[in-house]
């Protein structure tokens, strides 16, 4: 399964970080120096139950990676309105996006985009943070829930 993480704070970067230890195709989208840190040291995931480092590809284009079965939408709500457009290179026949966002209704922006059959809202329960570029703090293991509406 190829999957793309659109936002790779802690949220997004802590999923990516887990998946890619799972042995998924993953990749994720970010920025600044962040993106630069994952692209030259790789992803750094500090647990409680230990830390590891994962190579995955990051880049800050969406076009780069191309349709992909599953998008993670990761980002801070207040960011929808920059993002959600650029998330279309991602979408093929098939692709679902799963929304992990504070809100309850902030998958209802993506629907009118991408088409509402394909977006499935979540929640995500945790507490994980970017401690420096390229390192993801998870104090609180996830848990995580998805579902049709």
């Amino acid at each position: 399964m190829r999957i793309a993480i659109m936002g790779a704070g802690g949220v997004g970067g802590c999923l990516g970080g887990l998946l890619v230890k799972a042995g998924n195709d993953v990749s994720l989208i970010a920025r600044g120096e962040h993106l630069e840190a994952i692209r030259s040291n790789g992803l750094k995931l500090v647990r409680p139950d230990g830390e590891f480092v994962v190579e995955v590809e990051a880049t800050d284009d969406p076009a780069q990676i191309g349709p992909v079965d599953l998008v993670l939408f990761t980002v801070k709500t207040f960011q929808n309105h920059h993002v959600i457009t650029s998330l279309k290179p991602l979408m093929g026949q098939e692709t679902s996006v799963i929304s992990l966002q504070n809100g309850v209704e902030s998958h209802e922006q993506l629907g009118p985009v991408l088409g509402p059959g394909n977006i499935l809202p979540g929640g995500y329960w945790a507490s994980s943070h970017i401690l420096t570029p390229g390192v993801i703090v998870e104090d609180v293991p996830a848990r995580i829930f998805f579902g049709e509406v």
